[in-house]
């Protein structure tokens, strides 16, 4: 195995990186350290340096997908949406980034084992979501708050659930049919914002 010198952040990365594979590829249950070690061409004691166990890689690995997740929704919700249509599309691409289910399936495994699925509260990362929605609709923190709530559950039930409960309801589980389950649950957010 040829190791690579790496500064201490690069190597996190690639570690972080190599994990989100093994997730994604072959499940939970293909996360040891070992084997990301193998990927990123570090040694196991290596891995163990920067994260300490699988439960702390994991934590991490969480953290970075929700500081994404939060990353993409302010992106999309600091664009400049002009007129109505912009801004149901900048909605509807809110929420396929918040029902995207690589990211819903890691913070699941992570929350099944045991884990917090979420950065730090004093980020306050879901606040920022917030304010950034009041400053474009003008609606009180509580509706927003709320909406937003609805939203994060929402997609991330339909990341984790959708097409399968799509099917069952008769449906194909295409991605057509998640489309349409975002454009409705946008209409039914927007609902609750006018109700104030």
């Amino acid at each position: 195995m040829v190791r690579q010198r790496r500064s201490p952040e690069a190597a996190r990365a690639d570690i972080l990186q190599a994990a989100q594979e093994l997730l994604l590829l072959e499940g939970p249950s293909a996360l040891r350290l070992k084997r990301v070690a193998e990927r990123v061409g570090m040694t196991h004691p290596g891995v163990l340096h920067h994260f300490g166990s699988v439960q702390k890689l994991l934590e991490a690995l969480a953290h970075q997908t929700a500081r994404e997740l939060r990353e993409d929704v302010l992106g999309v919700l600091g664009t400049d949406v002009g007129g109505e249509a912009s801004a149901r599309q900048a909605s509807e691409d809110a929420l396929a980034r918040l029902s995207d289910p690589g990211r819903a399936r890691l913070l699941a495994w992570l929350v099944a084992s045991g884990g917090a699925p979420f950065p730090p509260e004093d980020e306050r990362g879901l606040a920022a979501v917030v304010q950034g929605l009041e400053r474009a609709g003008g609606a009180d923190r509580q509706s927003v708050s709320f909406v937003v709530e609805l939203a994060v559950l929402a997609s991330l039930g339909d990341a984790l659930f959708g097409e399968s409960i799509r099917r069952r309801l008769g449906g194909e589980g295409t991605a057509k049919e998640a489309r349409s389950f975002r454009e409705r649950l946008i209409a039914l957010l927007e609902t609750e914002l006018e109700r104030q």
